[in-house]
């Protein structure tokens, strides 16, 4: 896992060595500013989550996908303060908003995961899909929706 993880680390400061130098000029904007969600392509717009977040064993399996891609910069605690999210603006989604995590469909998660933001060059979050299946993006979506039921207040 060590070595999983120091692989992470070194993509997400990467990431955050590029948001840095390529994106600096928007560094003057707050890094609790998060555009409202935009509306899915059509063709994800439909997609409803096959699993729920009580079925222990997609959450284990949702832990280790989240573990090995996602806490650079999403964080341990789901909060978007992942080790490479320091120089990264806008910050990394926060998925202890139970607020936002509830506007989020089902398809826009998804979309999200599986094409990141090719149309937005100030948004590092790059497109899992060549990387996880479909089943491994709803997996990891399960669990990152746990965060947000973790969070007190």
């Amino acid at each position: 896992m060590s070595g999983s993880r120091s692989f992470t680390t070194g993509v997400a400061l990467f990431l955050a060595f590029v948001a840095g130098t390529t994106v600096g000029r928007l560094s003057a904007l707050p890094r609790t500013a998060q555009a409202k969600p935009a509306d899915p392509p059509p063709r994800y717009a439909h997609l409803r989550n096959p699993y729920d977040v009580s079925d222990r064993a997609v959450l284990a399996e949702g832990e280790r996908i989240y573990n090995r891609y996602c806490w650079g910069c999403h964080g341990a605690m789901g909060d978007g303060m992942g080790p490479g999210s320091p120089d990264i603006v806008p910050r990394p989604a926060d998925f202890t908003n139970r607020a936002r995590v509830a506007r989020l469909s089902d398809g826009y998660w998804f979309w999200r995961v599986k094409e990141g933001y090719p149309d937005d060059p100030k948004r590092l979050m790059p497109a899992w899909g060549k990387v996880l299946t479909d089943d491994e993006i709803w997996k990891v979506i399960t669990y990152e929706k746990t965060f947000a039921l973790k969070k007190k207040g």
